[in-house]
């Protein structure tokens, strides 16, 4: 994703010039990149960041719904492929993934 759509929406804060960040490439996480787009009106799926196991079933809950997907926040492709992305039906499946996830260190064939 370039940076330029996200200057043009005032959702990315230039320090510099536009024409710096021309055709530049953003290295976000997911949930960061959501944040981002969300400023610039794009509707995406509910989620959150969370820290702890009770955290993800506390906003899994707050969600809504019948299904959540929990998922390891790393800079790599292939997180789905090192188990880094959960599919939850229940609030105990959500705090087992969590608790699996979190502080995991995933390998992938970017992170080797």
């Amino acid at each position: 994703m370039s940076v330029w759509p996200l200057l043009r929406c005032g959702a990315w804060p230039a320090r510099a010039s536009e024409d710096r960040y021309r055709g530049r490439a953003l290295d976000l996480p997911e949930y960061q990149a959501k944040e981002v787009l969300a400023r610039c009106g794009v509707v995406g799926p509910k989620g959150g960041v969370v820290y702890t196991p009770d955290r993800a079933v506390y906003r899994a809950e707050e969600i809504g719904g019948g299904s959540w997907v929990v998922k390891a926040q790393i800079h790599s492709g292939a997180r789905g492929k090192a188990g880094g992305i959960k599919l939850c039906t229940t609030p105990e499946e959500v705090r087992a993934a969590a608790t699996e996830l979190l502080g995991k260190k995933l390998v992938t064939h970017q992170t080797g």
